[in-house]
């Protein structure tokens, strides 16, 4: 016997709330009228029908040929032309039901996950500070790789230090120091230009502007000081 009581919570238990003596599923008239004309999973013809109390079968009720569960099925079939990290072609299809294939019912190209494969592949001329090449590319979703979206060689990090190095030929008026000084903003390292963990050198004046991060810190007390100093 049917488990589904008239004060069920579930939405099977709507007709009973009706009036009807039967819930949504045990309904004798649900396999009558326009059957859906779309495939499942198997290939099979689906079974939901007009006269069905489902809510998939509402579309069937106002005329359509497919039922809700099915009515991607109706578009051309576009599939993702990106590529995931493995180097495989993305399966996303203008049918999933995925809120990521949004972007290929509306006429692009790519899914929400790899819209940023429409750009050029630009990998950052940068390096770190082992002396690899950065790994940041323009098919990289993240804010650090915008500036290679738009045409750039280097990726945010790399891009700032690249850009005061060119500038370091002339005389800087805010620090009041010779050519070859890179850095003159104080949110940035002056030996690296790295923006994390940074302090003042010790011996600077606490007004300076001039900040230095832990990293190169470490480097330099290993280069000057004995390790009782530490």
């Amino acid at each position: 016997m049917c488990a589904v009581k008239r004060s069920s919570p579930f939405f099977d238990a709507a007709p009973l709330r009706g009036g009807s003596h039967f819930c949504t599923h045990h309904q004798p008239d649900k396999f009558t009228g326009t059957q859906c004309a779309g495939l499942t999973k198997k290939g099979m013809r689906c079974r939901v029908f007009s006269q069905s109390a489902y809510h998939a079968a509402a579309p069937l009720r106002d005329g359509a040929e497919l039922c809700s569960l099915h009515t991607l099925q109706a578009l051309d079939l576009i599939r993702c032309a990106g590529v995931t990290s493995r180097r495989r072609a993305c399966m996303i299809t203008n049918r999933s039901p995925y809120p990521d294939a949004n972007p290929l019912r509306t006429g692009g190209r790519f899914c929400q996950l790899h819209a940023c494969q429409c750009f050029p592949f630009v990998r950052c001329e940068g390096q770190k500070r082992s002396g690899v090449r950065c790994w940041v590319t323009s098919w990289q979703s993240h804010i650090g790789a915008n500036p290679l979206q738009s045409g750039e060689v280097y990726c945010s990090k790399h891009a700032r230090p690249h850009a005061e190095s060119r500038a370091g030929a002339s005389r800087c008026e805010a620090c009041d120091v010779d050519d070859g000084h890179r850095l003159c903003d104080s949110d940035v390292c002056a030996a690296c230009g790295d923006t994390r963990d940074l302090t003042h050198e010790p011996e600077d004046d606490a007004d300076s502007d001039v900040y230095y991060c832990d990293a190169c810190r470490d480097v330099w007390l290993g280069m000057h000081c004995p390790k009782s100093m530490w």
